[in-house]
């Protein structure tokens, strides 16, 4: 098979943003069949867990009348079931989720290392540890809204006091305030997440335990993540831009169809397929530059490149000294 063939190792030495963007973008583009393949599966699953809950609570009404005062419960009663069909729904794709970002790190791993990967290959590596992988992701996923939470109701706050202070000169004003200082401190809550941006690369490369692997990330990114959250925000922008492309006719023909209150199960359903593909198609890249940071701030903090030189060095002969040999560094 193509994804078979081993690629030439990547040069480890520190890289710039534009050069680790480009590499993320070369390696992805040289192997796309492979990080699609590795995507398929847990789409797939993903997929049908969505379809389930779309057909089993089809939403083929939009509410058009005002809730009843006498019992403003009822609307919420009535999406209990839903509700609970898409949170198990959401449990099942996080796990899947898990296990393919864990397959995509270490096949971006062995091809940046010049090692060939395959599909079994990198699956039979995160096996052993795929539930360790979904507890770390879950732990990931509590502080990320634990610290966006936080950074809204900061920034809030914040926007709270202007507006006090603008709201009797200029309503408008004090409104772009308050919007603007809640949008600085959930920005400035996602750089903070920035520091445990490699946990995962340091869970399944480095064997790690879970808190282990948070710990192994804020000493990795520390000095970088300015860095590391550009290309994040990039990353994530192509996959937005990606997935709003595909899902654009199916927005458009629902606001069409909402005009007459309706919400078509084939709206819906195409609206999953096309997410489906948006996300096979483009999410390995942001899961590529991940690893790419890693191997950049391994370099960067513990000199990897030298240690890897070392480790391919020949053994000694019998009657030499075993010590380790000098290299020269220009």
């Amino acid at each position: 098979m193509m994804d078979e063939i081993p690629v030439q190792a990547a040069e480890l030495k520190p890289m710039s943003l534009s050069e680790l963007l480009d590499r993320t973008f070369k390696l992805y583009r040289n192997r796309f069949w492979l990080f699609c393949g590795l995507m398929v599966g847990p789409e797939i699953v993903r997929l049908t867990c969505s379809l389930i809950v779309i057909v089993t609570f089809p939403v083929g009404d939009l509410p058009t009348e005002p809730p009843d005062p006498e019992n403003p419960f009822a609307a919420f009663s009535a999406l209990v079931p839903r509700l609970a069909a898409i949170l198990a729904s959401s449990f099942v794709a996080l796990f899947v989720g898990g296990l393919a970002l864990g397959a995509v790190t270490v096949a971006v791993s062995e091809l940046y290392l010049g090692r060939g990967a395959t599909i079994r290959g990198t699956y039979e590596a995160v096996r052993g540890r795929i539930f360790a992988l979904f507890g770390l992701i879950l732990v990931l996923m509590l502080v990320g809204m634990a610290y966006l939470a936080v950074g809204s109701l900061a920034g809030g706050f914040a926007g709270g006091i202007g507006v006090m202070a603008t709201v009797s000169t200029s309503p408008v004003r004090g409104a772009i305030v308050l919007f603007l200082l809640v949008f600085v401190g959930v920005i400035g809550a996602f750089w903070l997440l920035m520091r445990y941006a490699v946990s995962v690369p340091a869970f399944m490369l480095e064997r790690r335990s879970v808190t282990e692997s948070l710990s192994r990330s804020g000493v990795l990114t520390q000095g970088n993540r300015n860095r590391i959250f550009v290309t994040v925000i990039v990353m994530y922008v192509v996959l937005l831009a990606f997935n709003f492309g595909l899902g654009l006719p199916f927005i458009i023909l629902q606001q069409t169809y909402r005009v007459r209150g309706l919400f078509p199960l084939w709206i819906q359903i195409g609206q999953a397929i096309s997410a489906t593909v948006g996300s096979t198609i483009a999410a390995p890249l942001l899961m590529i530059a991940i690893v790419l940071i890693y191997y950049d701030a391994t370099v960067r903090k513990e000199g990897f490149d030298l240690q890897r030189l070392l480790d391919q060095l020949p053994p000694p002969a019998p009657g030499e000294s075993g010590a380790t040999p000098e290299i020269a560094v220009s």
